[in-house]
């Protein structure tokens, strides 16, 4: 779906928004679904457009903007996707900043670096100069955890870590099942679910006990009937289902019938919107809200 038809969907317009009595409608709902354990978020907050509907602080500089509009996004929003997976294992250097920003009732979900649980790096701009170089963190424990305990050390007693898989499950090995085994028993860890067939006994087992948070992609909460896990902790994650759209499917009355009538769902259930149209994305987050309620 085009953007031109997004806004038409939504009859879009930032002025429903870009006061602040807007925004201040939208944390009072966010804080509503809070207390019913329901946290909303985006899979980052770094961007440009948001500004006037989101974000009302004067940022100066574009560097003042990425510095510190983090500390506005929590005025909004409870938990947010922290995307270091393109950085090596050992870069923490970031995260040292980050910490001084975050409150402590903050809840970030780090995605976990790529090279943990890849051979080798895709030749994408992204990955700069690890482009098409061998991984030399793949499958490395000690390097999994020393990069959550280095976090951890940082005072972020919400942070959740998580792995989203590219993978088709049929093509994981043993060894990255193991893997995950393995780091799951000494932290808890969240891990995208197979997007269609059956469950994995090993993933079953670790949901249930509460070492493994399940990550779902939106279509795939929708569409189950029921679940063969029982967790504590569930993401929902539009990321997952890379469709153009999806947030018009899931900001419509579907997600309330779907909680109200189909699913239970545990103390803490954190939703994440892509933002495949930056622009639109605070207008779709502040639907889901009416949505949810």
């Amino acid at each position: 779906m085009k953007q031109r038809d997004l806004q038409e969907t939504f009859h879009f317009s930032t002025e429903q928004i870009d006061a602040p009595e807007g925004l201040q409608q939208l944390r009072e709902r966010v804080q509503i679904l809070k207390n019913k354990g329901i946290f909303l978020g985006a899979h980052s907050w770094r961007f440009q457009s948001w500004k006037k509907s989101f974000y009302l602080e004067k940022y100066e500089r574009e560097v003042d903007f990425f510095q510190r509009s983090i500390e506005e996004y929590q005025k909004n929003l409870p938990t947010v996707v922290i995307d270091q997976s393109r950085l090596p294992s050992a870069n923490v250097d970031f995260f040292n900043g980050l910490s001084r920003q975050l409150n402590a009732s903050f809840y970030p979900l780090f995605k976990m670096p790529y090279d943990l649980t890849n051979k080798e790096f895709p030749i994408e701009p992204a990955f700069a100069n690890q482009a098409g170089k061998a991984s030399e963190s793949y499958l490395d424990i000690e390097k999994a955890l020393a990069f959550i305990e280095r976090i951890q050390a940082l005072e972020m007693p919400h942070a959740r870590y998580a792995f989203f898989l590219d993978k088709e499950w049929q093509n994981i090995s043993n060894e990255l099942i193991d893997f995950f085994l393995t780091l799951s028993a000494q932290k808890v860890i969240a891990i995208s679910c197979p997007l269609v067939g059956v469950y994995p006994d090993w993933l079953i087992q670790g949901i249930n006990n509460q070492r493994m948070i399940p990550i779902l992609s939106f279509t795939k909460f929708l569409e189950s009937p029921d679940f063969p896990f029982s967790s504590d902790e569930l993401v929902i994650s539009s990321q997952l289902d890379r469709r153009e759209g999806l947030e018009v499917l899931f900001a419509s009355d579907a997600v309330r019938k779907k909680i109200q009538e189909n699913l239970i769902l545990p103390k803490r259930t954190f939703i994440y919107l892509e933002n495949f149209s930056d622009q639109l994305a605070p207008e779709l987050i502040s639907r889901l809200s009416k949505s949810l309620i």
